[in-house]
């Protein structure tokens, strides 16, 4: 006959054994999950190579990178290709780019393109660099995806600055139109300044000391409204006593 405790210490193993089986289910579903959602995240991105051509049939045009890269996708609608965060290797940049780019009779190609802040002074601007080479003489359509109202665009012919509605116009929505022949074009967009995180502390202590400085001011103001009615009571006591003492003290 089996003891009662040893029967015990089987049922307590046993429940054991199930939790831990449990337990060890539970992590390998985990880390399933995990590693599914690192391989989608992985698989959203598109890799390309500078043998890949996106072409533009209706208008007898083509873009391509000269270099590899990846995007998150890249759609053809009406003449125009969209880049959803794209990415161009060698580049000095941390943010990607969503780019809309279309041409007319010519063939583009893009390279590495600079996205970086940049302190001046106690101001953050950023700033975003793309250049792409022309092979024929044709239009060139192409949007940053940036706020054309919180920042500069301009745009270099060939190594040079030009002026706007020199053979290139900016539209409302900051969609760049370049025209005129040419073999090289660099599109350069600065962000308006923000403040710093230090000059925003100086602001806040400049505040903070605004504030105190006032409240000091005022607390001395009132020190001297007291004291100076203080005085004016005294001073209109004295003149009572002296013109007229009998009524003071209740005599004739």
């Amino acid at each position: 006959m089996i003891r009662p405790t040893f029967a015990t210490n089987i049922l307590r193993e046993l429940r054991r054994s199930h939790l831990t089986v449990t337990v060890i289910f539970v992590c390998l579903i985990a880390q399933l999950l995990v590693c599914s959602a690192v391989s989608v995240e992985a698989d959203s991105e598109v890799y390309f190579s500078s043998e890949n051509v996106f072409e533009i049939p209706s208008k007898n045009s083509s873009i391509s990178f000269g270099t590899n890269g990846t995007y998150e996708a890249a759609t053809l609608e009406d003449g125009v290709w969209s880049f959803r965060n794209l990415y161009i290797a060698d580049s000095r940049a941390k943010d990607k780019l969503n780019l809309t780019i279309s041409a007319t009779d010519c063939d583009l190609t893009f390279y590495s393109y600079v996205r970086a802040p940049y302190s001046y002074g106690v101001a953050v601007l950023e700033w975003v660099i793309l250049r792409y080479f022309i092979s024929g003489q044709g239009t060139q359509v192409i949007n940053l995806g940036l706020d054309p109202d919180n920042g500069q665009l301009d745009v270099i012919l060939d190594g040079n600055f030009a002026p706007r509605n020199q053979d290139w116009t900016k539209a409302e929505d900051g969609t760049l139109t370049i025209t005129g022949s040419h073999s090289n074009v660099t599109l350069w967009y600065i962000r308006n300044p923000e403040p710093s995180e230090s000059d925003s502390l100086l602001t806040e202590h400049n505040i903070l000391l605004g504030s105190t400085g006032f409240f000091a001011f005022i607390v001395f103001l009132a020190v001297i409204i007291k004291k100076h009615k203080s005085e004016v009571r005294t001073s209109f006591n004295r003149i009572n006593l002296t013109s007229n003492p009998e009524e003071t003290f209740g005599g004739k």
